[in-house]
């Protein structure tokens, strides 16, 4: 019996741990990051969620104003016009906003997207998509034109796949320099390549070449096979035919330039769909191609500051004292130095400031609290469940939609002020953290930016008996 040296033994695990370490790292990388969670507007029709909320002719989004009329969709903020999109109904009847949905978690964990497709023009015209992404520091509305061609499909952004539109900009690439005899370009016949949407810099953009080689080579390994198909050659007689055969090289040439490849490879890649052409028509094509990609504008992309985050105060005491020390069934009573002590759960609460906090802050904040000595941390969710109570009210809460959502919660916690929700000290992932919301009841997840929601920071610690 033949028996392994102790080192090839030896060497035997560590290369099995490295499969398997190569295999558990190629793995984690393949699956996606995180799911992104898809919400159809007409859940917010009667929203629990103060942020977003959903009318018939109108959406608000943390601020932002979504108003549809009989000809377009006007977006505005604080009472100022940001955009003004045609909407077309020719034989729709039913308003676009009610296509329109929100999405948790895109297009980066932390982050959300409202998405409303728009349909601005007569005959084959043309498709807009309004994209109004809440990042950390303010909103970002981005719309983009596809024309005649498709939008945004809501299965892309669902299964995490690249967001792709038809370029409306393709068909403004001259011929005059490739065939001087060439038509031009008609709706039914005009080059729709996929463009690829990119969230980057906290801006929605389109690609740029070479950005997103495996999708573009896809798609011209896909279009260079239906150009050289001899049972794929347009039949419709001319000049349609040529100008089919025209915008089927723009498509080619638009993903071979995407795609990163030199002048040299665009040219070999033409030259199999288009043979007829000599050497100084491909370099005249693939010159015009760039220039409709350099100079195309039908994606525009802005963004609306929010105010910043207000600096914690660093002063113990209480931002809006309450001027009675207990609360009228006796189960909560404010302490000499300002605390809240909570004689159900032995429980000692500390208010924090009336501004609006990041999970960093709120953190730090209930870490190096002194007031009434020290041992002081942010609760949890199941802490912070015990304070609500849908019979009281404490402050003014958050504001949208015409109105206020306070505090449930015991009015000896009205320190609370514009805040509705409270950070807990639950974290599901490095990107967020849970906080409570006291208007519903119910526990948030969210950006630990706070994701333009009026969070608040409550400290806890045990009661002591001499307390």
């Amino acid at each position: 019996m033949n028996i392994a040296p102790d080192n090839a033994l030896s060497l035997g695990r560590r290369m099995a741990c490295v499969c398997i370490l190569t295999l558990a790292f190629f793995t984690a990388w393949a699956s996606p990051p995180f799911a992104a969670t898809i919400i159809p507007i007409e859940r917010f029709k009667k929203s629990n969620e103060p942020a977003v909320a959903f009318a018939k002719n109108s959406i608000d989004f943390y601020g932002l104003r979504i108003k549809e009329t009989k000809e377009n969709v006007v977006v505005s903020y604080k009472g100022k016009q940001i955009e003004d999109i045609p909407a077309f109904k020719l034989f729709r009847k039913e308003p676009y906003l009610n296509d329109a949905y929100v999405v948790d978690d895109y297009p980066r964990q932390g982050l959300r997207t409202l998405f409303v497709p728009t349909y601005s023009g007569g005959a084959n015209c043309c498709v807009v998509d309004l994209i109004v992404t809440k990042t950390e520091s303010g909103l970002v509305v981005a719309v983009v034109d596809a024309g005649s061609g498709h939008g945004i499909a809501p299965d892309a952004v669902k299964n995490g796949k690249e967001l792709a539109v038809s370029s409306i900009c393709a068909k403004g690439t001259d011929l005059d320099a490739v065939d001087a005899d060439a038509f031009g370009w008609c709706t039914a016949t005009a080059p729709r390549p996929d463009t690829c949407l990119v969230f980057a810099d906290d801006t929605w953009r389109f690609a740029k070449p070479g950005e997103k080689p495996a999708l573009y080579e896809t798609l011209l390994h896909k279009e260079l096979a239906d150009a050289t198909d001899p049972g794929k050659k347009p039949r419709y007689g001319e000049p349609l035919d040529k100008e089919v055969l025209y915008a089927n090289a723009v498509n080619i040439l638009f993903y071979a330039i995407m795609a990163g490849k030199s002048d040299t490879e665009s040219s070999d890649v033409l030259h199999r769909a288009l043979p007829d052409l000599d050497a100084t028509q491909r370099s005249n094509f693939i010159a015009n191609v760039k220039a409709t990609i350099v100079r195309c504008n039908a994606l525009t992309s802005k963004t609306i500051g929010l105010d910043p985050t207000s600096s914690v105060p660093t002063s113990s005491a209480p931002a809006t004292p309450h001027r009675d020390n207990a609360s009228a069934g006796g189960r909560f009573t404010r302490t000499p130095c300002g605390a809240v002590a909570d004689a159900v759960n032995k429980l000692e609460w500390f208010v924090g400031p009336d501004v609006d906090m990041t999970f960093d802050q709120a953190r730090d904040w209930a870490k190096s609290l002194a007031a009434c000595g020290k041992g002081w941390g942010l609760p949890s969710i199941a802490q912070l469940a015990t304070l609500h109570d849908p019979r009281l009210t404490a402050g003014t809460g958050f504001y949208a939609g015409g109105k206020h959502w306070p505090a449930h919660i015991d009015p000896l916690f009205s320190g609370i002020g514009g805040g509705s929700w409270v950070w807990s000290r639950e974290e599901p992932n490095a990107a967020t953290a849970k906080a409570y919301n006291f208007n519903q009841g119910t526990e948030t997840r969210t950006g630990k930016p706070g994701q333009g929601l009026t969070v608040r920071a409550f400290a806890v610690r045990a009661l002591t008996p001499a307390q």
